[in-house]
């Protein structure tokens, strides 16, 4: 047994040192190469999945904000007809306003001829010389004052009428100014929806590129860790059926030499045999012969 472990005694040891050496440290190597490109492997694939999270998330925050701005969109221009809505009858309630105004002042003016006109009605009165001037002028006096109170009358309804149409300009100029807000709102909103569609369409382009990298790098890293596993696989059984051929090797030897040794077993045998048995055939016709003699 102590033999078998030394350099001159076994010629295995000798002629498959550094073959045996040289496989071994081959597949350690190997083996470690092949972890660090598993991690390679993995990592690639973990970087892959998180840009495919990173694009997913793009595209459905592109889809959203697209949405969003079509709404507000929507929202805009119903707020636009709104507004466009309230200015026409705001146009239309300052027209009346106008018109009723230059009517009121209208009618004070003729209010204040009328006036003059009944003073010297009166005067006529008084200075009647004679019972129809001073009849005439009585009537003419009763038709002014008749004059008079119709045209406050009518300046009182004009003025409900103002006071009536002043309210509703003010009640719509509010909510204009309410739609106004909510436009300039909104137009902000759409200023940031746009600003955020933009920033999600260039993370959805640059996510889509870097993902193809990805997938072009972790093809590359798998096919890299498949050839190296397949030749590992290689490695191991060249080295499982290595000591199978050199202990066939070793048998086909032995045959070889066991017929010399046996032969050469059989033919000293022989040798020693051989002269045993002719003096055995010697003897025995000795024996026979010898009473003859006598």
């Amino acid at each position: 047994m102590s033999n078998f472990f030394t350099e001159k005694s076994n010629d295995y040891y000798v002629n498959n040192l550094i073959p045996c050496s040289f496989t071994f440290f081959l597949l350690t190597g190997l083996k470690q190469t092949i972890n660090e490109l598993n991690k390679k492997y993995l990592s690639t694939k973990r970087d892959r999945r998180n840009l495919e999270n990173q694009l997913e998330v793009a595209i459905k925050t592109s889809d959203r904000t697209s949405s969003n701005l079509k709404n507000i969109d929507k929202k805009i221009e119903l707020e636009n007809e709104t507004a466009v809505d309230y200015s026409a009858i705001l146009n239309q309630k300052n027209s009346q306003i106008e018109s009723i105004t230059r009517l009121i002042e209208n009618a004070k003016n003729r209010i204040e001829n009328e006036e003059n006109s009944l003073e010297q009605a009166k005067q006529d009165v008084e200075y009647a010389d004679t019972p129809e001037e001073r009849v005439s002028a009585e009537t003419r006096v009763r038709l002014i004052e008749n004059q008079i109170s119709e045209l406050n009358n009518e300046i009182k309804s004009r003025e409900k009428t103002h006071q009536r149409i002043s309210k509703e300009i003010d009640d719509i100029s509010g909510k204009k100014v309410t739609v106004d807000n909510q436009l300039k709102k909104q137009s902000k909103t759409k200023s940031n929806i746009r600003s955020t569609l933009s920033e999600s369409k260039k993370s959805a382009r640059d996510a889509s590129k870097e993902l193809k990298q990805k997938l072009l790098a972790e093809e590359k890293a798998r096919k890299i860790l498949e050839n190296a596993k397949i030749r590992l696989t290689k490695l191991k059984a060249k080295k499982k059926a290595a000591p199978k051929r050199k202990a066939t090797k070793k048998t086909a030897a032995k045959k070889k030499a066991a017929p010399k040794r046996k032969a050469t077993k059989k033919t000293a045998a022989k040798k020693k045999a051989a002269p045993k048995r002719k003096a055995t055939k010697k003897t025995a016709a000795k024996k026979k012969a010898a009473p003859k003699r006598k």
